[in-house]
């Protein structure tokens, strides 16, 4: 054998010898519990690649007893801090823990608040002041989907009084609830006036009150929640306690919100009713 074969040998027996300690290396490193060890070929020899999961675990085996209470707590800690978020947003989606915000609502960003007072009359003569109170308020989208509502003004809000029942059958034949539209024109959709009765409002003392459209369009849904929690409808008057969604003619637009009262007008009348009632 010449010189050139030895050397070539030595070299594989060298190899090999290192292969054998790696594996040796990884076995003590790795036990079934721990993971699995992958395998990489580089440079035409084996190397054992130890996962990322099985570092972290051997690390925390390997940890010192003050270490692992440390890890410990601060899992602890970081759980505590999510269930504090859970709280707290569940808390910011009660409108009754809000605190004021400095930032607009949605209802204040698109939509525009105009008020029928007085009906189903509508009308206001300020020389012999006369009200009802019985006052919606007309959430205004530019497109031309209004949500009715109770004004603050209605006796609802009385604070004495709460709200017990809520029912969308008004007449003997008619039953808001049972409006059923379909398709892009709205077919079917029940067609309401100024004076049209959306809902009878029955408070804790046994008073009744019709609660009028304030505006004229076709009716396209009610709020059936209210059957079932009627007090939203003074909790949460701007959002899950609106009565109904109408729906006005476009070329109506300019007649309709003239015959409603702006915020500004509407200011003006809750101090006629603070001196005059």
């Amino acid at each position: 054998m010449d010189t050139t074969e030895v050397s070539e040998n030595a070299s594989k027996v060298e190899r090999n010898v290192q292969i054998l300690e790696n594996k040796n290396k990884m076995s003590e490193c790795a036990s079934p519990s721990q993971g699995k060890v992958s395998k990489e070929t580089h440079d035409g020899q084996n190397m054992g690649v130890v996962d990322t999961e099985l570092e972290i675990k051997t690390d925390k085996n390997n940890l010192s007893p003050d270490k692992n209470d440390s890890l410990i707590s601060f899992a602890n800690d970081k759980e505590d801090k999510r269930e504090d978020t859970v709280i707290a947003v569940n808390k910011v989606q009660n409108d009754s823990d809000l605190e004021e915000s400095p930032f607009p609502s949605v209802v204040d960003r698109y939509f525009t608040r105009l008020y029928k007072v007085n009906l189903p009359s509508g009308t206001l003569n300020y020389e012999d002041f006369k009200t009802t109170r019985n006052d919606v308020r007309i959430l205004w989208h530019s497109n031309k989907i209004c949500l009715v509502t109770l004004a603050p003004s209605h006796p609802a809000f009385s604070p004495d009084k709460t709200i017990s029942e809520v029912s969308f059958k008004v007449t003997l034949k008619c039953d808001r609830s049972n409006n059923k539209v379909s398709g892009k024109r709205k077919r079917g959709a029940q067609w309401l006036n100024p004076e049209s009765p959306l809902c009878i409002v029955t408070l804790s003392d046994g008073e009744k009150y019709t609660v009028h459209s304030g505006i004229r369009g076709n009716l396209i849904e009610v709020n059936e929640n209210l059957l079932k929690y009627p007090e939203l409808l003074k909790e949460k008057p701007e959002t899950n306690g609106y009565i109904a969604v109408v729906m006005i003619k476009l070329q109506e637009r300019e007649r309709l919100t003239n015959n409603l009262l702006s915020e500004s007008q509407y200011e003006e009348y809750l101090k006629k009713i603070k001196n005059e009632l």
